[in-house]
């Protein structure tokens, strides 16, 4: 019944960092590899809960941009990989929802590895990403919308005096 659910022309945008659901775990078990499985399986099946709930619903259509998240441990990287490919992979066919992964258009926009994280804004204040990465998540996110919801355009050349080309 929220904003999400409004039925008015437009987009809903989610941006989802995986990685940040380890944040919830306790200090020991965040760096444990057999918790944070049981953790990151529970939170895919979850997500995909809710997502299924809310496009059932009906409403506009909505776009989930799955983010990346700054080098952990690499068992703990291997396992929000999976989680990442196991949401895009459940919810990929669910009408009306398009999911994305932002690491996909990296090449596209010439973001390096070191482009992406600012590790100290992101210690202090939770905010994962360097100022140029959120306009390269900006600009994603706009380019889809402006798809997604701006009519097709339809041209019909008809070249009665070949001008346009001979014969």
């Amino acid at each position: 019944a929220g904003v999400f659910a409004s039925p008015r022309r437009g987009l809903n945008l989610v941006l989802l960092c995986v990685g940040h659901w380890i944040r919830e775990l306790p200090a020991d078990e965040a760096g444990s590899p057999e918790r944070v499985r049981a953790h990151l399986e529970r939170a895919v099946t979850d997500f995909d809960r809710a997502m299924r709930a809310h496009r059932a619903r009906g409403g506009r259509p909505t776009l989930l941009m799955v983010c990346p998240t700054g080098a952990l441990a690499v068992e703990i990287d291997s396992l929000i990989a999976h989680a990442e490919g196991e949401l895009v992979s459940r919810l990929g066919g669910v009408a009306g929802l398009q999911v994305i992964r932002s690491v996909t258009s990296h090449g596209r926009y010439g973001v390096g590895a070191s482009d992406v994280h600012d590790p100290l804004r992101d210690r202090i204040g939770h905010i994962p990403y360097r100022d140029e990465y959120f306009h390269v998540l900006a600009t994603l996110a706009m380019r889809h919308a402006h798809r997604r919801v701006s009519a097709p355009h339809k041209v019909v050349v008809v070249d009665a005096d070949n001008t346009l080309w001979r014969g």
